[in-house]
């Protein structure tokens, strides 16, 4: 467990000093009787200890909801009754039995922590109770309270910044070996101490900084749902992000698909650590420079130093390369040149059309801009699609699934058997209308990425080739193709052994997004090239 806390503020204050508006708490009015009266839903159910609970749920039944909260509590009775009558639950000195023993820690007991609790046997809790026991003999001083010991052996455990350093070590040991089931605790557990769990759960998605409320940086979101799944005995872990009344779905993809911020080494230099460095040697220089060679900012040097080698070495071994990816841009660069005369060809065209297909030829900047959107819009329409095959999937899993069950319930005539098929027809009702959204999600980014200039323009000039129009321009721009083809099968027949590109066939949108591209590059490095040559002639002057 782990996660930040709540309240306070009135706006969220990210990292990239964005600022976003705050959801309020909504408040609820006092009845005369001393209830509250919630001022959007009024159905309130009262259980028999005299709480009060809205009524109604996706989920859960009215009467089911009825029974839970009026139900006698029987683990609250189990666990009241292992207390002596005399016995002061909150008094930390509470006396010992004969043995000197806590009589939380009778084992007259443990079959009621083993029935109440999350402990599976008797000898995990035998264990964890003589661990106990030993903790609060050897530290009498320091030693676990009554409500601490019944959290214990029931298996619940609590970490954070105000307990004792000793508390904490030992929550820390008992999680390890398996002895505490669940643990909950602020981010600092999570992120700076190596605790896996099986679930991770995640109750905030903020927490105070400074006077105001701010979205976990991604990095310790990551960190701490990193935490799920344990090595050699887990094949995989679970993440669970609790929806607020302040962070939901949007605030949740903000942080995952958010940058990871590079961590820096903090660690600075002082003469006070030479002091004491050599003072830890006993003089010995040798020991202080082995201790600071295993310092995080030394491997950052080592990265450093190995990246700059690695660079220095591919720079080395891509001089007989270079010459050959210019060819390949400047033959892209050529296809790009080839296609304004070629478009204002097409004069049948609308001139609305016409204007959106030569609109990215106007500047290199509208030329750049105009691919990223082509990507984008195709990233955008393949995760649609992924989405939409997903949840036919699971559509197709839960039909066949309830087919089998129909089966059954034909064969054994059970009411339960019935309520079962109920459940998966109201199931396969919620996704055939998640399918049936997803399919107009799907539909839409199909269209938007229609009327993307490269879509258009290729789609303009295929019909020409089809047609096969006898035209100086057409001629041009299918020889520059075929050329800017040719090249880079050559180039990827070389790196990976495949053909990968056909020098005849239909121009493609994802062609003129790749040319474009290469044509950006290629106009960045004649720009760095003329500012070098350019400083290199004032030096000479001067």
């Amino acid at each position: 467990g782990g996660g930040g806390g709540g309240g306070g503020g009135g706006r969220y204050n990210s990292e990239s000093s964005t600022t976003r508006t705050r959801k309020t708490r909504q408040r609820s009015r006092k009845r005369s009787n001393g209830q509250y009266e919630s001022s959007s839903d009024k159905t309130i159910v009262d259980e028999s200890n005299g709480r009060s609970f809205r009524r109604g749920s996706n989920y859960v039944s009215d009467d089911m909801l009825s029974s839970i909260l009026d139900d006698d509590d029987d683990v609250n009775d189990d666990l009241s009754s292992i207390l002596s009558p005399d016995m002061d639950f909150f008094n930390d000195n509470n006396d010992n039995d004969n043995n000197g023993r806590n009589p939380l820690l009778s084992p007259q007991k443990y079959q009621t922590y083993l029935e109440s609790g999350l402990l599976t046997t008797v000898d995990q809790i035998t264990t964890l109770a003589n661990k106990i026991h030993k903790f609060n003999t050897e530290n009498p001083e320091i030693a676990f309270a009554n409500p601490t010991i019944l959290q214990y052996l029931c298996g619940v455990g609590s970490h954070h910044a105000g307990m004792l350093p000793a508390h904490k070590a030992f929550v820390e040991t008992m999680y390890k070996s398996n002895l505490l089931k669940i643990v909950f605790a602020t981010e600092t557990l999570a992120a700076g101490i190596n605790m896996p769990a099986r679930t991770t759960v995640l109750c905030s998605m903020a927490r105070r900084s400074g006077e105001a409320m701010a979205l976990l940086p991604t990095s310790n979101l990551l960190q701490m749902a990193g935490r799920a799944g344990r090595r050699g005995m887990d094949t995989d872990g679970t993440c669970v992000i609790c929806h607020t009344p302040f962070e939901g779905p949007e605030e949740a993809r903000e942080i995952l698909i958010d940058e990871i911020a590079e961590i820096k080494s903090q660690f600075r230099p002082s003469y006070a650590l030479a002091v004491n460095l050599i003072l830890r040697g006993r003089g010995r220089l040798n020991v202080a420079r082995k201790l600071v060679s295993k310092s995080f900012i030394m491997w950052e040097q080592q990265q450093q130093q190995q990246q700059q080698s690695q660079k220095t070495t591919r720079m080395s071994g891509d001089d007989s390369d270079n010459s050959d990816d210019d060819e390949q841009r400047s033959m892209h660069q050529q296809v790009l040149e080839a296609m304004p005369p070629l478009l204002q060809t097409m004069q049948h065209l609308k001139p609305s059309m016409l204007e959106t297909m030569l609109l990215p030829y106007e500047s290199i900047k509208i030329l750049k801009k105009t691919s990223k959107n082509y990507t984008g819009m195709s990233q955008s329409l393949l995760s649609e699609q992924s989405t939409l095959a997903y949840l036919q999937q699971e559509y197709d899993m839960l039909s066949s699934i309830a087919t089998e069950q129909e089966e059954q319930s034909n064969n054994n005539n059970e009411e339960d058997d019935d309520l079962l098929g109920d459940l998966f027809s109201e199931d396969k009702l919620e996704l055939q209308s998640q399918i049936n959204a997803q399919k107009a999600r799907v539909v839409n980014a199909e269209f938007v990425l229609s009327k993307h200039a490269f879509v258009i323009a290729s789609r303009a000039v295929n019909s020409l080739i089809a047609e096969e129009v006898d035209s100086t321009e057409l001629q041009l721009f299918r020889s520059k193709l075929k050329g800017a083809r040719a090249m880079d099968r050559r180039k990827s027949s070389s790196s990976s052994g495949i053909h990968t590109v056909e020098e005849d066939g239909l121009l493609t949108p994802e062609e003129l997004s790749k040319f474009a591209k290469s044509m950006v590059v290629q106009t960045r490095k004649n720009r760095k090239l003329q500012t070098a040559k350019d400083n290199n002639n004032n030096n000479n002057n001067n």
